[in-house]
């Protein structure tokens, strides 16, 4: 995550979006494709491509049944082997935010079940892109830093946007209690939920998708769709409080919809 990339990307107009009362819990869960496992660092290519551009469109096309759901799913690895040739890294190295969308908006993104068929150390071909163009995005936007320090406004802009169906990407900063709780020093367990102490430490930053809330779930938290696949959580979903999220989100970037 950089902060200076962030601060010049365009802010989202919060509103935009009306002054309608928002519901005390919204999921747009039943929308996602199957969380799978990343390889690599390719985290911002799943939370982008994978999760919310598949989101947005079986959102459109009223797509539920889990087989239409990942069939259609977008490509992670085709936003992640652009933005690795731009910097000539390979599938060890983190990648940003802002560069996936600028992929989003210039080239789209394609399917993953539709050929070339590729991986993070994949070299994007030619045949890749006249797949990829239908599903360009119009814009994409953050919400300011201001909004960002202030914890009831980012609730508050966070639970519209879910509620009005937009699925915000958000980069948090990581600590070992995120990982389940069978693996040394985490606190993910069965039913999701990251139970942050005083005592983490925040080392690096992970690209996740935020894809509902719920006022009364652990007295108020955010529902994240992951990539370390479905056996993580609940079933591939963690839950982060409120509180909780404030203290670990970085930035929350918003994908406009398609071209």
């Amino acid at each position: 995550f950089n902060k200076e990339d962030y601060s010049q990307m365009e802010e989202f107009d919060l509103n935009a979006l009306g002054f309608t009362d928002v519901p005390s819990s919204y999921s747009m869960r039943k929308y996602a494709p199957i969380p799978k496992m990343q390889v690599g660092q390719s985290c911002v290519g799943f939370a982008m491509g994978y999760s919310a551009m598949s989101i947005h469109y079986n959102i459109e096309l009223g797509l539920t049944k889990p087989f239409e759901k990942t069939y259609f799913a977008f490509d992670p690895y085709f936003l992640y082997s652009l933005i690795s040739s731009k910097y000539n890294v390979d599938c060890d190295e983190q990648t940003k935010p802002n560069d996936a969308l600028e992929v989003l908006e210039n080239y789209g993104c394609k399917r993953m079940w539709t050929i070339p068929f590729l991986n993070c150390s994949s070299k994007v071909s030619n045949a890749a892109f006249p797949r990829a163009k239908p599903f360009r995005i119009n814009d994409s936007f953050v919400i300011s830093a201001d909004v960002m320090k202030n914890k009831s406004q980012l609730i508050s802009a966070l639970k519209d946007l879910i509620s009005h169906k937009i699925v915000p990407v958000a980069c948090i900063a990581t600590s070992p209690s995120m990982a389940p709780s069978d693996v040394k020093n985490g606190a993910v367990g069965l039913n999701g939920l990251w139970r942050l102490s005083q005592y983490d430490k925040f080392e690096g930053a992970h690209a996740i998708t935020i894809v509902g809330y719920s006022d009364y779930k652990y007295g108020g938290a955010f529902e994240i769709m992951n990539s370390w696949g479905s056996n993580y959580g609940d079933n591939g979903f963690m839950w982060i409080k409120y509180d909780d999220f404030i203290r670990v989100a970085l930035g929350i970037f918003i994908l406009d919809s398609f071209k």
